[in-house]
């Protein structure tokens, strides 16, 4: 069960914290900065954290 007063606002959250540096620096035409196993654990720590915040209880 979650508790999400503003899902808008959550969904954006969440979006910029997935995007995080590798928008950035696909947006300035960088290398990425994490490899395929990296960004796994990155993608799935943010995953951990969006529903450790609003899960109830």
């Amino acid at each position: 069960m979650f508790s999400i007063p503003s899902p808008r606002m959550a969904a954006e959250q969440f979006l910029a914290m997935v995007r995080g540096n590798e928008h950035m620096r696909a947006l300035l035409d960088l290398q990425s900065g994490r490899d395929a196993q990296a960004q796994d654990i990155y993608l799935a720590s943010c995953a951990d954290l969006f529903i450790r915040a609003f899960r109830v209880g």
